[in-house]
């Protein structure tokens, strides 16, 4: 009995430490983001992380997805309420403004 219940805790032990490990990675776009604050002034994500709102201040202007994710693009920052726009993977717009990006897939 003792030998069957140090197996049952050494599998319940070993299941937790795969799901602690697996469970905590967050995935990354692949490519970069570019957009502009103003002319001239190109900021750029390289492999922005999935689900990560990431607050820019005011972009205006060009910007350009070169990721394999989607760019949720919205008005205020924090990322709340609704998206102002969505960027699918390659598309790029001449005429842009948000305050707050979020990547997903």
């Amino acid at each position: 009995m003792r030998g069957r219940a140090t197996a049952i805790v050494g599998g319940l032990l070993a299941g937790s430490t795969f799901a602690l490990a697996g469970g905590g990675v967050a995935g990354a776009a692949t490519g970069i983001f570019m957009f502009h604050h103003r002319p001239g002034d190109t900021q750029v994500f390289n492999k922005p992380v999935d689900d990560q709102c990431y607050d820019v201040g005011l972009a205006d202007g060009a910007a350009s997805n070169g990721t394999d994710r989607s760019a949720k693009l919205y008005g205020g920052p924090g990322c709340r309420g609704k998206a102002v726009t969505v960027m699918a993977p390659g598309e790029s717009s001449q005429s842009v403004e948000f305050q707050s990006v979020k990547f997903t897939r």
